[in-house]
Order: C-alpha cells, then structure tokens, then sequence
C-alpha cells in the first residue's frame, strides 16, 4: 500500500473541503491523470478519484517551519476537528487544513481557515510548530 494525502474539495462533502487527508493509492488512470484513492481513517468504503495535482507524498510534520509572511497561503494542524459536537476525520486525530496567515508571533501565527459547522472562516492562534507549507505541485 502506498501512503500519500490528498486535498480534498468535493463540494459533495463540504466538512471536508479544503482539508489534508492521508489516503492509499489503489489505481492510477494514465488516460485522465487521476489516484483511485481510499481515506485511511475511515473503515467505510471512501473510494474516490483525485487529479493528479490533489495528491503528493505525506510530509513529516516534525519539519521545521519556515518564516511564514502575512497573506501567505499554509496548511494548519487541526487535532480532533468536530463538526455539531462530533468528531469527523474519522480515525485521523489530527488532520491538515488550507490556512492563510493573518498575524506573526514569536512562536505562533495567528491563523485564518474554513468554518465548516456556520460557513465563513475561523481565525485562530496556532504554534509555529502546528503551521506547514502548502504542497507545491
């Protein structure tokens, strides 16, 4: 099996857009460019296909953070993310969201990143070491 994340964006599913989610591969279509792809912090059957540009190799967490500037576009560490009191990424106890970086610390950004429970955006403070960059295609 291999391990990759996968951005996911399926409007069918909106908890779930612009979140990071670690998937195995099952197929590659040479033809259209696009993983069959399972989520792997789920038991059910989460089969899907992703372009290309929507997979890339797991990045270790434990990387060092660059120096991060306002307005720049990251990924965020989000542990147990709930949803109407519920916890929805599956068996993942931490997953990586689309963030964009509002305010520099020390050692914290202050962040912003999708609502999905009342829509909008949320803005939040978050350890430098919780902060990644977005994956370059």
């Amino acid at each position: 099996m291999i391990e990759y994340e996968a951005e996911l964006n399926n409007d069918q599913f909106p908890y779930y857009i612009d979140t990071i989610h670690r998937v195995s591969v099952l197929a590659y279509n040479p033809r259209k460019q696009q993983y069959k792809c399972r989520l792997l912090a789920f038991d059910t059957n989460t089969d899907d296909w992703y372009n290309k540009e929507q997979i890339h190799p797991v990045t270790d967490s434990t990387e060092m953070p660059k120096n991060f500037e306002i307005n720049e576009s990251v990924l965020v560490k989000i542990p147990n993310r709930k949803i109407n009191n519920e916890c929805v990424d599956g068996k993942a106890d931490t997953i990586w969201v689309k963030a964009i970086i509002k305010i520099k610390w020390d050692h914290h950004y202050t962040v912003q990143y999708r609502n999905w429970e009342q829509g909008g955006y949320i803005i939040r403070r978050v350890h430098k070491n919780n902060v990644r960059q977005v994956y370059l295609h």
